[in-house]
């Protein structure tokens, strides 16, 4: 009987080792920063992109993070809802610390920047611009 016991318990030790499909998983500094780094390239000067891989190469990930979301909140570049949401998670594990208030600062601007609502545009304006404004096409 003991030995039905230690195979009941084995399978539930083991079962109990299985990852849980609905609890988001921790992003590591050093993937956060590639994720951002790729999605941001066309925010990042020849310099910045310098500065930013030096940083990567050197395992200095939060200054390149930091770095990066300063370049996209400068740029008013947006970034996809999903690189929102994993920073947000990632995030979490600042909690409480003065980098997770700088960076949920620069995460709020670049986010209001992003939803800004777009200006009416009066189609009888001359000042406005483009060949397909210009023609009438909008």
């Amino acid at each position: 009987m003991s030995s039905g016991l230690k195979t009941s318990t084995a399978a539930v030790h083991s079962w109990s080792r299985v990852p849980n499909i609905d609890e988001p998983q921790i992003v590591s500094d050093a993937d956060m920063a590639w994720m951002l780094a790729i999605a941001a390239d066309r925010s990042l000067s020849g310099h910045e992109r310098t500065l930013t891989f030096v940083e990567l190469g050197s395992g200095e990930h939060l200054l390149a993070i930091e770095r990066i979301l300063t370049e996209v909140r400068v740029d008013g570049m947006s970034l996809p809802m999903v690189i929102f949401d994993e920073l947000n998670r990632w995030l979490r594990g600042y909690a409480g610390s003065t980098a997770e208030l700088r960076l949920r600062g620069l995460l709020a601007d670049i986010r209001s920047g992003q939803y800004q609502p777009v200006p009416a545009v009066d189609p009888t304006d001359p000042a406005r611009t483009g060949p397909a404004l210009r023609a009438g096409v909008a």
